[in-house]
């Protein structure tokens, strides 16, 4: 019951081209607060109280009736956490083969959401070097080390697209050539275990 008068509310203050099977096929999404025609958002996040706040700014609180039950985190129901390859349950995962692992979680309600992050296992080489177009990367979660005792990465590749890349070793050299694009997430971590 909960449920049909959260689609309620929402559907009756979604002003904004979206018809009853999209609200449905949506409501476990999160609304872009400063959504065009958006005239109220309710997170129903408040853990307490008769009361919802209006995430959008226009001041739209509700009140809520009939005496709800908040459900706090603690008491909520438990994301389930299935890793792929393999299908481990823990919330992580140590892995001892290069490859792409993806954790696959779903709440309480069924909403599922997943991540995926792709492993290398460089080493400890003394010296790890990465060149265009060989080594360029524009995907994924990526791990590149050399040893963090006396290891040198030294980098002329690119780093494009949605990269998300970790370059781990006791020096990084990045030479004229390489390139981390816009949009792309870049670390260099030096010097020991980070």
């Amino acid at each position: 019951m909960k449920r049909l008068i959260l689609l309620f509310l929402i559907s009756s203050f979604m002003a904004f081209g979206q018809n009853d099977e999209e609200i449905i096929d949506n409501r476990n999404n999160t609304v872009p607060t400063n959504s065009a025609g958006l005239v109220a958002y309710y997170k129903f996040d408040e853990s307490t109280g008769t009361s919802t706040a209006d995430a959008t700014g226009n001041r739209n609180n509700g009140t809520l009736v009939n005496a709800p039950t908040w459900q706090v985190p603690s008491t909520s129901p438990v994301n389930a956490v299935v890793w792929s390859p393999g299908g481990a349950t823990t919330p992580s995962l140590a892995v001892t083969n290069a490859g792409t692992y993806t954790a696959t979680i779903t709440n309480g309600y069924g909403c599922t959401s997943s991540a995926s992050i792709s492993t290398s296992f460089a080493s400890n080489a003394a010296l790890v070097t990465l060149v265009s177009p060989t080594d360029d990367i524009s995907t994924d979660n990526i791990l590149k080390t050399a040893s963090i005792a006396n290891g040198r990465i030294n980098a002329t590749n690119k780093v494009t697209g949605t990269a998300k890349v970790t370059y781990n070793a006791k020096s990084i050299q990045l030479d004229a050539g390489f390139k981390a694009d816009n949009g792309t997430v870049f670390n260099a971590a030096v010097g020991g275990c980070n």
